[in-house]
C-alpha cells in the first residue's frame, strides 16, 4: 500500500511504481491519498505520484526508491545509475561534454566501478570501463549520441542506467 499527503487544488492523483531492473511501469490513477500495487519481490523499485487538477495543471512528487525484499540477499545490486547531465534529448552547442550520473545503493559498505557506454549508434560502446568516479569529460563531434551507465559494486552485482541520447550542435563563430 502506498500513501501520500492531500495536494491543494487535486481532483486525482496518478500513483507510478517503476521496476527499475525491467523498467516495467505500474500506474494507478485514483481520487484517494493512497492506493494498492501488487509487485514482485526481490527487485528494486521507484514511485511516484502525479497530481492533477480540473484544468489539467500537473504537480509531481519527488521519486523514491526501495528495495522489495524477497528470499535473503548477502548483496544486492546498486540502483540503476541516475543520469545528471547530459539529461535525455539534451542539446548540447559545445563539443565539450562532462557525462556525470549518482548511484545508490540498499548495501552501504559496497564500493562501486562504472562502464561508460557511448556512440552515435545504440550506446552499446564501451568507452571507459571499472571508472570509480562519477563523471567523466569527453570532447565529441557534432551529432546525436547515446549512452549509458552500468554501475557495479565489489561484489559482482550490477545494474544499467538504461540508455540515454543526446545531440552536439557545435557552433562555429566568425
Amino acid at each position: 500500500k502506498f500513501e501520500w499527503n492531500t495536494a491543494a487544488n487535486t481532483s486525482s492523483y496518478t500513483l507510478n511504481v517503476k521496476n527499475l531492473l525491467t523498467n516495467e511501469i505500474s500506474s494507478t490513477t485514483t481520487t484517494s491519498t493512497s492506493a494498492d500495487v501488487t509487485l514482485t519481490k526481490g527487485f528494486p523499485y521507484s514511485w511516484q505520484v502525479i497530481s492533477t487538477n480540473s484544468t489539467t495543471f500537473v504537480g509531481e512528487s519527488d521519486k523514491w526508491k526501495f528495495y522489495l525484499s524477497g528470499e535473503p540477499l548477502k548483496n544486492h545490486a546498486p540502483f540503476p545509475a541516475e543520469i545528471i547531465s547530459p539529461k535525455n534529448d539534451s542539446k548540447i552547442n559545445t563539443g565539450s561534454i562532462k557525462l556525470s550520473w549518482t548511484v545508490s545503493d540498499v548495501d552501504s559498505g559496497d564500493t562501486h566501478k562504472f562502464d561508460i557506454k557511448l556512440d552515435k549508434v545504440d550506446g552499446t560502446t564501451l568507452i571507459s570501463t571499472d571508472q570509480s568516479a562519477t563523471e567523466k569529460n569527453e570532447d565529441l563531434s557534432a551529432g546525436t549520441y547515446f549512452w549509458r551507465v552500468i554501475a557495479k559494486d565489489d561484489k559482482g552485482n550490477h545494474s544499467d542506467s538504461g540508455i540515454y541520447k543526446f545531440i552536439v550542435n557545435i557552433q562555429i563563430w566568425y
